[in-house]
């Protein structure tokens, strides 16, 4: 069932997926609506440098190059990615997109939470 997916004659390469860790599965999952190195670390309580070296990191691991490109990724193999974040990390994935308004929400409960 988890091999590499084929759909519409799209591959997802799912040894690289699995060398993904945690905190950048994360990090990728987040990744559909294009949000800054700022907005993610506010999301996930991490800095703005640390988000630029995951997506960094994420971006060598599954061999793709700018944050276009792995924001197009995300958004092309969402249903495929959520599957293996449940089967690797245990819990189910975040929300698939959050909308302008729920991300400035979301960052403005986590500068409370994160201080």
């Amino acid at each position: 069932m988890f091999t590499n997916t084929q759909e519409a004659g799209n591959t997802l390469p799912t040894p690289e997926l699995v060398t993904l860790t945690k905190q950048e599965w994360e990090v990728l999952m987040r990744l559909a609506n294009e949000p800054t190195n700022a907005e993610l670390g506010e999301i996930l309580c991490i800095t703005p440098k640390s988000a630029e070296n995951y997506r960094n990191r994420i971006q060598g691991k599954l061999a793709l190059k700018g944050h276009h490109v792995l924001a197009r990724y995300v958004r092309r193999y969402e249903p495929q990615l959520r599957q293996w974040y449940q089967l690797l990390i245990g819990k189910p994935p975040p929300p698939p997109e959050l909308s302008d308004i729920t991300i400035f929400f979301v960052i403005n409960l986590r500068k409370l939470v994160c201080q």
